[in-house]
């Protein structure tokens, strides 16, 4: 036989054909498929949004507790600045031996070291802030919203920062407590610059109070809460302000609060 002769070899024929049935259970499976997808994520959403709102819930609690410690530091600073100013006039007329300077701490506190100059020394919580950071609950809160939150968790570290920086300076005034045998020019010179710089620190502490306190209380959503719950202890502020007045004299100053108590009644 020759090559001529030879049959050429037939390709195998596959049927493709796919019944009209199965392609309708292969749409049914696959529309199951994303229909399964798409309330898993709808229900993961819903879940993070509500995450979401318990965060601002303890956004709104950690606020507000930075909000009444700067009230408070706005009422204790003219107590901090009458103290100053007073301890600076006396070493700056001091000659010779100097007299030990009264001790402030408040009644019924003892110190490792005697309180020259006291402030209040508060703990500015911001745990909830830090650890939504990243989190998929806080991208669920409005990025307008978050950039503001940010601003004021930031100023609310970096008060407690100068307020940790102003207890530190304070401990330099110490051995005011005690009799100065040899007050000249040289040891009244570095007296009254540790004055100086602890006047430094109170100043831009009372002035991120007021900032903190006013970014606070105009916080959206969340603003009116922070009111609100300070407004709520009224039986605690009566007993506050006794205290506070006690502790510290007529010097303190209550204009701040009695404004955020003003605004709510009007």
């Amino acid at each position: 036989m020759s090559d001529s002769e030879i049959e050429p070899r037939q390709k195998p024929r596959f049927n493709l054909t796919v019944s009209r049935q199965r392609l309708v259970e292969f749409a049914v499976v696959v529309l199951g498929v994303l229909v399964a997808l798409g309330l898993e994520n709808l229900i993961q959403e819903v879940r993070f949004r509500a995450d979401a709102r318990d965060l601002e819930r303890s956004f709104t609690i950690e606020v507000t507790a930075a909000v009444f410690v700067s009230l408070e530091r706005q009422g204790v600073t003219p107590c901090l600045i009458q103290r100053l100013r007073g301890l600076a006039e006396r070493v700056d007329a001091a000659t010779g031996e100097m007299e030990p300077v009264e001790a402030a701490s408040p009644i019924g506190y003892r110190y490792a070291t005697p309180q020259i100059y006291h402030s209040p020394a508060r703990v500015r919580a911001t745990t909830s802030f830090d650890r939504a950071l990243g989190s998929e609950a806080f991208k669920r809160i409005p990025t307008d919203r978050a950039a503001e939150y940010a601003t004021l968790f930031a100023l609310i570290r970096t008060q407690q920062d100068l307020n940790d920086a102003e207890f530190l300076a304070a401990m330099g005034l110490a051995p005011l407590a005690y009799s100065q045998p040899n007050m000249d020019a040289e040891v009244r010179a570095d007296v009254l610059q540790q004055i100086s710089n602890l006047d430094r620190h109170q100043a831009v502490i009372a002035l991120a109070s007021e900032q903190i306190v006013e970014a606070g209380l105009s916080l959206p959503l969340i603003g009116k809460d922070v009111r609100r719950l300070i407004i709520e202890e009224r039986e605690f502020l009566q007993e506050y302000r006794s205290g506070q007045t006690a502790l510290y004299g007529e010097c303190y100053d209550f204009t701040a609060l009695d404004r955020l108590l003003t605004i709510d009644a009007t």
